[in-house]
């Protein structure tokens, strides 16, 4: 009987330790693409601002 609590017990701090993990785990990577994509938004705006720069001092 006592092991058998113990095993369903076992079992449920197991699903709730994955479902933490999965959901941690989630978050971690929507944070890191959202600092990917700004940081890739953000140098795209310097080699857009560095290749109109480059170009308007060319045209000169």
């Amino acid at each position: 009987m006592m092991w058998k609590e113990e095993g369903r017990l076992y079992q449920v701090g197991w699903g709730a330790t994955f479902l933490s993990f999965f959901w941690i785990s989630r978050y971690f990577v929507f944070l890191v693409w959202i600092q990917g994509t700004s940081s890739v938004f953000l140098f795209g705006l310097v080699v857009m601002d560095m290749w109109h720069l480059g170009r308007r001092t060319r045209n000169r």
